[in-house]
């Protein structure tokens, strides 16, 4: 269960890699925000699912590394994991299921706000 979440982690980082690529060739602020709360959903499906604070780091730095993020997007992609075990992990299904849209909705408005300025 746990290789799946970590599966989940990693696939999402390929899609904000193809985010970010986007982003550069259209310039749009809905892509960067898609992206990265594509990402902040799914690091926090692995927070909830039992992931290691190292293990998401680890993760995040290798993809990020490997897809030659640009340093703004490195350091706010990591802002994101670590933000992720600021908040609790849950047992029950249904708050797990609130913690991840929770927290996608939250990275979607917080990046749009910083990128719309």
């Amino acid at each position: 269960m746990r290789r799946f979440f970590v599966s989940v982690v990693v696939a999402s980082m390929f899609f904000c890699q193809f985010g970010l690529q986007n982003t550069a060739k259209a310039d749009g602020v809905r892509d960067h925000c898609d992206a990265a709360a594509f990402f902040a959903h799914a690091v926090m499906m692995g927070r909830q699912s039992g992931m290691s604070l190292k293990e998401a780091q680890t993760l995040a730095n290798n993809m990020l590394t490997e897809s030659k993020a640009p340093p703004a997007a490195r350091t706010y992609y990591r802002s994101i994991v670590s933000e992720v075990f600021r908040h609790p992990r849950y047992h029950e299904k249904d708050m797990q299921s609130r913690a991840m849209n929770e927290f996608q909705d939250f990275v979607f408005a917080d990046c749009m706000k910083l990128l719309s300025r």
